[in-house]
């Protein structure tokens, strides 16, 4: 993320250090909670300021850690893929489960990990494509939290567009191939 010129100029180059640039000054809504800044009484709130943290906490796991599912479920929206995921895919799928859990406990069917849609959904769209890509076709057994909020998500109209415009790309790093492709969408399919 650049802006500014001359000397005012700056970049902003770390998706965790952008997500906490946008919030401190390009928007009325505080990413980590969804609630309005101006809200005040909704910002101090216990739960609200309980919510701020744990979101932050999240992502900042999600942004340093959980190696083993990066390694082994690179971003793939085009294809249903199957993998023998190691055990350190099955700890950080377990570990990424609890947290789906811990934040939708007590939400409805439709809710985003903290009820609005924040940061922590944003930093967790890509592991929900990569459980799209490979989960069922490697035989992995999903909580029905998991499913309910990979179903939220698949229908958040962000990530349908994100999503369409992978499936128009033509490009392939092949380095990013994982495991065995079982079925291709998109504009590749049809090669």
């Amino acid at each position: 993320m650049a802006y500014g010129e001359g000397n005012e100029k700056v970049t902003v180059w770390d998706t965790l250090a952008i997500a906490m640039h946008v919030n401190e000054y390009f928007t009325d809504i505080n990413i980590w909670t969804g609630i309005k800044k101006s809200d005040t009484n909704a910002q101090t709130d216990h739960q609200n300021r309980i919510n701020n943290a744990y979101c932050q906490s999240i992502i900042a796991e999600m942004h340093s850690g959980l190696s083993g599912i990066r390694n082994e479920m690179p971003m793939n929206i085009r294809a249903t893929t199957k993998i023998h995921p190691s055990e350190a895919c099955l700890s950080d799928i377990a570990r990424i489960e609890a947290i789906f859990a811990d934040c939708l406990k007590e939400r409805s069917e439709d809710s985003y990990l903290f009820g609005h849609f924040t940061a922590a959904d944003v930093f967790f769209a890509p592991v929900v494509l990569q459980l799209q890509t490979y989960a069922d076709a490697s035989n992995i057994t999903l909580q029905p939290l998991t499913k309910q909020y990979y179903q939220t998500m698949l229908n958040n109209q962000h990530i349908k567009t994100w999503i369409q415009a992978a499936l128009q790309e033509t490009r392939i790093i092949k380095e990013d191939e994982a495991g065995e492709i079982v079925s291709l969408s998109g504009v590749l399919s049809a090669k």
